[in-house]
């Protein structure tokens, strides 16, 4: 007995010994004698520093959370006996003729309440857009889902939508669907503007107002995620016809106990667009671009952006051309969440100069988050309009448990 007491206490000695020696590494590897930067703009001391390092290199454990809340899932998940249910989403009909109205898709927020989870179906939209006596009307999609868990688990949702009108403009809406190959796919598209009511306007641009995601049947709970992306590239012009480039990630990869998708793994999207033209409309472009940090958000002053116009009057606005949410980590992820906004749009009529904050977020926190940095980028459209009705922000907020159906709301707003 005195043997294997002696054995034990050598071996909680060295592995105390050893958790130090490796904690102690971390921290001066992460150090490297410089002076970390951290988003609150703190020195958090040596063993915050050591905190910081175990983030980095290893990730953050959450045992509260596993007891108050993942061992209540596990006992859902043993009772659960039915089928995963048919995924299902409301029939929309988006009219493709221009009109003087409509709603800007400014942001969306999607999150699993509890826990970071796979990812199998990722929609954010304003459809159905039309013009109303008073006002114009939309639908706004919304969708987060990646399997059993997430199931369970369920989300919290926002999606923006900003009303506008303009008589001296004109918008028309339509989709592109591509078929993702190996976590990318890109295609080049040619919009008639005649076709939509919308010849010979000398300034056109091509906006987004929303996309969906979804893996399909051979992934049933998704994909572990290594990044998500949306981009419209202006590709030039042709008298009536406009060129753009549509680019499209949903990027997957490995993670512990977890299906590796291979190299040749597929999956279905569609960008939901907006053309926007006119003659007395200006369009100026940014583009924003930082890292996040660990789950940590970008500072306000990080995530500023600004671009400038003639000085005059008018009224200006602001819309996405695309985002980029690159994960830089070997293996891949799960999701706990992904956001992205332009806040705070003011435009100053003497100098000309327009500024709004552009706010990206992915994370993986929950119970076993491993390290996680993420690269994020936004190509912004700046429109100022000489005549315009800009409406309050419309913002849909909820909670959804069905998650294997699409969340179709529908919104108006008057002018």
């Amino acid at each position: 007995m005195k043997i294997i007491k002696k054995i034990f206490k050598s071996v909680v000695i060295y592995l105390a010994v050893s958790l130090a020696i490796v904690l102690l590494a971390l921290t001066l590897a992460d150090w490297g004698g410089r002076t970390p930067i951290y988003y609150d703009q703190r020195d958090p001391g040596f063993f915050g520093r050591m905190n910081e390092a175990v983030k980095d290199y290893i990730g953050e454990l959450n045992l509260k959370q596993f007891f108050t809340t993942d061992l209540g899932h596990l006992v859902k998940k043993s009772q659960y006996k039915g089928k995963p249910a048919e995924m299902k989403r409301r029939d929309i009909s988006q009219n493709a003729a221009a009109a003087d109205s409509t709603m800007l898709l400014n942001g969306f927020s999607l999150s699993y309440r509890d826990n970071a989870h796979r990812v199998n179906k990722l929609e954010a939209s304003l459809d159905g857009i039309s013009k109303t006596e008073s006002g114009v009307s939309a639908v706004g999609n919304i969708a987060f889902e990646g399997g059993d868990w997430s199931r369970i688990d369920g989300i919290q949702y926002s999606l923006t939508a900003l009303p506008v009108k303009a008589p001296e403009a004109r918008f028309a809406h339509g989709s592109f669907e591509l078929d993702i190959a190996g976590g990318r796919a890109k295609s080049f598209e040619r919009i008639d503007l005649a076709a939509i009511g919308m010849a010979g306007f000398e300034k056109v641009a091509v906006i987004l107002r929303g996309f969906q995601f979804e893996v399909g049947e051979e992934y049933p709970d998704g994909y572990n995620t290594k990044g998500v992306s949306v981009r419209l590239q202006p590709a030039g012009r042709e008298g009536d016809k406009l060129d753009v480039d549509v680019v499209v990630e949903l990027k997957a990869g490995e993670v512990a106990f977890r299906p590796d998708p291979g190299y040749f793994y597929t999956s279905k999207a569609k960008v939901l667009y907006t053309v926007i033209g006119g003659d007395a409309g200006t369009f100026r472009r940014a583009a924003k671009s930082y890292m996040l940090l660990n789950r940590e958000r970008a500072p306000l002053e990080v995530r500023r952006v600004a671009a400038g116009f003639d000085p005059g009057d008018g009224a200006v606005v602001a819309a996405f051309e695309g985002f980029e949410f690159d994960v830089h980590t070997t293996k891949a992820r799960f999701i706990r969440g992904v956001e992205l906004s332009i806040d705070n749009i003011s435009y100053d009529p003497k100098t000309g100069e327009v500024e709004a904050f552009c706010d990206g977020y992915l994370s993986n926190a929950g119970t076993w988050a491993g390290a996680l940095d993420v690269r994020f980028a936004a190509d912004i459209l700046f429109i100022k309009l000489p005549a315009a009705a800009v409406a309050a922000p419309v913002v849909l907020k909820g909670e959804m448990s069905e998650v294997t159906e699409t969340g179709s709301f529908d919104i108006s707003a008057d002018f």
